[in-house]
């Protein structure tokens, strides 16, 4: 008998899908989605967890590493898994022993920072395998990112004369507190410019039994490190920051304030990390004490940097803490020097760089400069030597060209020690660009959009003074000002300090003297220029020199900004009860200025006589009652020619002229500050009636700005220029004459006037001008003898009615002056023309309609007609 076995059951749906190839490749597709999802949400896991123990920088650093590497998280365990090289370290410590520590670091936790001693020690063993070595532990760490999590940081000594990887002392400590892979490039480049590194590396440390992954291994001070550079044994300085913390454990707080003064350099003394026995160790004691005695001496600002520290090694130092983002290691606690026996030096040693962050203020930047505790970098960068030697290695080390040789040389052991550290850390990255962008910060100091302003101050045979002001960080050289083949150089060698922003820019006048045979004649003010460098960089760069003064004195500031004068005259009563200037009736002579100040009423009766002599003016900023009478009127003239008139600013209430005579006066004319108006009332609004202008020599007789005002049953005459000038303002004249006017008898711009039943004869310009957007209207007015009529420009718009002009070159003109306006209009409802050679002149695009009829444009560019082309 045959037994027919049937064949395993499919899906009628499954088998023809698994047949098709796009449906494999769909299962493959998902196969690595979800592999790359958990890989990404691992790593985000780990990396919370990271920033939660405060091992990372900041949230947004660790998840732009993460995201940056979110493909690379897998293969980057994996790599570490099977290819990582880390020497494995193991340490035991009796249980007993272990709890001590733990309880140090329940109080560093609570306080918030650690503070050690000697006595912190318990015993130990360390070694590798089948290796143990007597030693000595503690916890280490100034702050308490040190302690959390399970890896917590510990300082190691070994006793007698052994040593591990050649150190007796040295660091275990979480590879995050120094910033990861950074720190290890950050010594790495100190010993290619043959500066004095740490030995630093990773590790894997097991504890009493228990994995604990990857440690930073980070060499202490002793001799071994600086023999280990080719150095012969001598002392290693630090400033003793134990007074900083112990300040902050009574006082609290984190910042640099403190009641007592005990935090920072300035509290600290100098340091050894080994005390040298003067009995038993002479030799070694003297050159501690030679040590100690060159810094304190520095300190003091008793000695130059070359005469203390091996400048170039120092200046070196210093750029590289900025290329590579590691200023971290120029705080004050973080400092260490190796005190060089032979030549008698100090030499930095890298410490703390925390390097690999971005750099916002160079170190030897006015800004970093003041924010230094204590002013030890200060000192340092005040030496002009020592600058100069920064400056040079900072564009020798932002040059094109050294960091791609720098990251070259450095990229196998970056490439090794990023792959110890993925074995716990895979998301972790080595960012190139975050040098780059040092590179181009350091590069903008060094070469800044403008480095200076220079003013011309004066100039003549002799030679130039230029007012100059460093614009940037750092000090500037001025070495000389060129004009064409013209060059002139500075009295004396000049240099610029910097200041740091907020605070304003200092500025320096600086005498030039001409150089081989030069003259003035040869120098063109526009074409003068400054040429300058940062102090110790190769680079001349150049600066415009701006052709005048950045300030003249400040003329008006006596005048406008002085103290009140009207008191200083004997003649001048004040009631303060009443808040009242008077000027009683009499003849008064001002022979300097009288100033009287807001907050009064200003008052002269018929009979009074002022006599302005010897240039003197009448500034008010209170409102003027002025009120002489028919026959005898209050008078302000001057009997030399030389009095500048009257000036009101801000009287905040109106004025009032009555029967008053303006005669002989100038408009106020000082240096920086003139005005047009033998009397100007500026935002002060004014009646004036029965009043008399006469003789004045202005460009206005009276000049009205932002005032309200009247003006009525007025006499204008003999007047150089203008009589009646309005701007901005709005108001009426009635019942007025004007005659025998050098220019304009009544100008307006950008007003609304009412002008009725006004007479004008001998006008050498314009009888009426209205512009700049002015609406003018006029009633009942006579204009006898003129170069024109009436004018209307710039979108102004005239409207008259009985208008009567008479012996005029152009009886009427509409136009365009100034093309941001645009054109004029000119309505004549009944106006009369007698003996005029040209009726009108109409611009094209300005309207002028006479008794109802639009009259046909006849002309174009009518201003240049009038006035000539040239004319502005």
């Amino acid at each position: 008998m045959i037994v027919k076995v049937a064949p395993p059951r499919r899906s009628v749906w499954l088998e023809p899908l698994l047949r098709r190839a796009w449906a494999r490749r769909l299962g493959a597709c998902l196969a690595v989605a979800a592999l790359v999802g958990a890989a990404t949400l691992w790593g985000l896991y780990e990396g919370m967890d990271l920033y939660r123990t405060r091992v990372a920088a900041s949230l947004d650093d660790l998840l732009e590493d993460v995201i940056a590497t979110r493909l690379a998280i897998v293969p980057n365990w994996l790599a570490a898994w099977w290819g990582s090289d880390a020497e494995r370290i193991v340490l035991d410590i009796r249980h007993e022993d272990f709890q001590k520590l733990a309880y140090q670091r329940q109080i560093a936790l609570a306080r918030g920072v650690m503070v050690n001693s000697g006595e912190d020690f318990v015993p130990a063993r360390i070694g590798q395998e089948g290796q143990r070595l007597r030693a000595k532990v503690r916890l280490k760490g100034d702050w308490v990112d040190h302690l959390t999590g399970q890896k917590w940081s510990y300082r190691v000594k070994i006793h007698g004369d052994d040593t591990l990887f050649g150190m007796k002392t040295f660091s275990l400590q979480h590879p995050g507190t120094r910033r990861f892979v950074y720190e290890w490039a950050f010594h790495a480049a100190l010993a290619r410019e043959d500066l004095i590194p740490l030995r630093y590396e990773f590790v894997k440390l097991t504890l009493n039994g228990k994995d604990l992954g990857v440690y930073a291994l980070e060499e202490h001070f002793d001799k071994r490190l600086v023999e280990s550079r080719r150095r012969r044994e001598g002392p290693i300085l630090k400033f003793d920051e134990s007074l900083h913390w112990d300040d902050l454990l009574a006082t609290g707080g984190k910042d640099g304030y403190t009641p007592t003064g005990l935090r920072g350099i300035r509290a600290a003394a100098i340091d050894t990390f080994r005390a040298a026995s003067q009995h038993e160790e002479p030799a070694q004691w003297n050159l501690l004490m030679s040590a100690v005695s060159l810094l304190e001496a520095f300190r003091a600002g008793k000695l130059p940097v070359a005469e203390v520290f091996d400048t170039r090694k120092l200046a070196t130092y210093f750029a590289l803490l900025d290329l590579l983002g590691a200023e971290h290691a120029a705080i004050w606690i973080n400092l260490r020097f190796y005190y060089d026996p032979i030549a008698s030096r100090l030499e930095p040693i890298g410490f703390d760089g925390n390097a690999g962050a971005p750099l916002k203020n160079v170190l030897g930047s006015r800004e970093m400069i003041e924010e230094d505790e204590g002013g030890f970098r200060a000192l340092l960068f005040a030496d002009p030597a020592f600058f100069a030697e920064y400056v040079a290695q900072l564009e020798r080390i932002s040059a094109e060209g050294y960091l791609e040789a720098l990251l070259a040389e450095l990229a196998p052991g970056i490439e090794r020690n990023l792959r110890i550290l993925h074995e716990d850390y895979p998301w972790l990255r080595f960012d190139t660009k975050i040098f780059e962008a040092n590179r181009r910060t350091i590069r903008s100091v060094l070469e800044p959009a403008k480095g200076l302003h220079a003013y011309l101050e004066r100039g003549g045979p002799e030679g130039l003074e230029l007012e100059i002001a460093n614009l940037g960080p750092f000090p500037i050289e001025v070495l000389r000002a060129r004009s064409g083949n013209a060059v002139a150089e500075p009295s004396r060698a000049t240099t610029l300090a910097a200041t740091a922003p907020p605070q304003r820019v200092s500025w320096e006048t600086i005498p030039f003297a001409l150089r081989d045979g030069a003259q003035w004649s040869e120098v063109i003010p526009e074409k003068l220029a400054v040429e300058y460098r940062v102090l110790g960089s190769a680079r001349i760069r150049e600066a415009a020199v701006f052709p005048r003064p950045r300030q003249g004195a400040l003329a008006a500031g006596k005048l406008l900004r002085g103290p009140a004068s009207f008191r200083d005259f004997a003649f001048v009563e004040v009631d303060e009860a009443e808040r009242v200037v008077r000027i009683p009736p009499g003849s008064w002579r001002i022979d300097r200025d009288l100033v009287i100040p807001e907050g009064y009423r200003v008052r002269c009766a018929a009979g009074t006589h002022l006599d302005l002599v010897r240039s003197a003016v009448i500034l008010s900023r209170s409102p003027l009652e002025l009120r002489g009478a028919a026959g005898d009127p209050v008078v302000i003239e001057s009997s030399d020619g030389t009095g500048q008139g009257l000036v009101v600013i801000d009287a905040g209430a109106r004025s009032t002229l009555e029967h008053v005579v303006f005669r002989g006066l100038h408009n106020p004319a000082r240096e920086g500050w003139q005005l047009t108006g033998a009397v100007t009332f500026y935002r002060s609004p004014v009646s004036i009636s029965h009043a008399e202008f006469a003789a004045n020599t202005s460009e206005d007789a009276i000049n009205l700005v932002r005032s309200p005002f009247e003006v009525a049953d007025s006499l204008f005459h003999d007047t150089t220029s203008d009589a009646f000038d309005v701007d901005f303002s709005e108001g009426t004249i009635r019942r007025s004459v004007f005659r025998d006017l050098g220019n304009d008898a009544i100008d307006v711009s950008g007003s609304r006037v009412n002008v009725s039943s006004v007479r004008i004869e001998r006008a050498g310009d314009k009888g009426i001008s209205a512009g700049e957007g002015s609406d003018l209207s006029i009633y009942d007015v006579d204009v006898q003898v003129a170069s024109i009529g009436v004018a209307s420009k710039d979108r102004s718009h005239v409207v008259a009615d009985g208008l009567r002009v008479s012996d005029a070159k152009v009886g009427f003109a509409v136009y365009l002056k100034k093309s941001e306006f645009g054109p004029a209009s000119m309505e004549l409802r009944d106006a009369r023309l007698e003996g005029t050679a040209t009726p009108y002149l109409v611009e094209e695009g300005s309207q002028l309609v006479f008794g109802g009829r639009p009259v046909a444009p006849n002309a174009n560019a009518v201003y240049a007609k009038l006035y000539g082309a040239g004319s502005g």
